[in-house]
């Protein structure tokens, strides 16, 4: 069964963010798609769910590593 091809309104629903996120997350190369014949751009749900998932990590690591304080604390 072919991958689920998701437009840029669709992918913002499901991440709970504004249309322009996923246009900045694409244009930042963060998230990956493929341009249309016609110019529009289309997001693997396969891919999303990886970027979710490669996200919930990276602030799961960011949690675990604590600043440093200024000197003396």
């Amino acid at each position: 069964m072919p991958d689920e091809l998701l437009t840029i309104e669709d992918a913002a629903r499901l991440l709970g963010v504004p249309a322009i996120d996923v246009r900045r997350l694409l244009q930042d190369k963060k998230l990956p798609a493929i341009q249309t014949e016609s110019g529009r751009w289309r997001i693997s749900a396969k891919a999303l769910q990886e970027y979710v998932k490669g996200a919930k990590m990276a602030r799961a690591a960011a949690r675990r590593v604590k600043p440093a304080g200024p000197k003396g604390e």
